[in-house]
């Protein structure tokens, strides 16, 4: 629409064995500018950052976004205790960041955590998670959404009650048990 040209970027992590710039697809040629951190060493980053933490100076934005992009990187620490350990560092009393900022980069860590980590090791990590302002946030939203869902469950179930419908007729139509259903009838 705009006549402009159009650079995609693609970022791999370190373990990519096979890294293509192109791909044909029929008659067209798609082509990337690959960046790969493969030479970054994110031991290196994590110690800078934990030796700048015990001696209490401030960590600002510019001290943080090389550790963001840690999982990508070289090194021999695992992704998900470079994930964890970043989470960590997020926390710290040290960090002096705008509360917007410090959220964009927990997200920035859970999108990589949710594409480099399989189940057992989001599981892991998910207590890390929970502490950080960022999932103090979702849980509350999540709490708060399920009050909702709640209350609204109740209102079906009272207005079916007062139309007359038995309790198990009414636990068909909301999806529930007749157990709950009597549980809330009873309050």
């Amino acid at each position: 629409k705009y006549q402009v040209s159009v650079i995609t970027y693609v970022v791999c992590t370190a373990d990519a064995k096979k890294i293509r710039s192109e791909f044909t697809e029929g008659l067209n040629t798609y082509r990337v500018k690959v960046i790969r951190l493969k030479d970054a060493d994110a031991d290196q980053i994590f110690a800078a950052l934990l030796k700048k933490v015990s001696a209490s100076e401030i960590l600002k934005k510019e001290d943080l976004l090389p550790m963001l992009l840690s999982p990508l990187m070289g090194g021999t620490m695992r992704s998900k205790d470079r994930i964890k350990q970043a989470l960590g560092i997020l926390n710290e009393s040290v960090i002096k960041v705008e509360e917007e900022e410090l959220k964009k980069m927990q997200a920035v860590l859970y999108a990589l955590a949710d594409k480099l980590l399989d189940e057992m090791e989001l599981q892991d990590i998910k207590e890390v998670i929970a502490m950080t302002r960022l999932g103090q946030m979702l849980m509350e939203d999540g709490m708060e959404k399920g009050m909702e869902k709640g209350i609204d469950l109740a209102k079906k179930i009272f207005r079916l009650h007062e139309q007359g419908e038995t309790a198990e007729t009414i636990a068909k139509q909301c999806n529930t048990s007749e157990e709950n259903v009597r549980k809330i009838l009873d309050k």
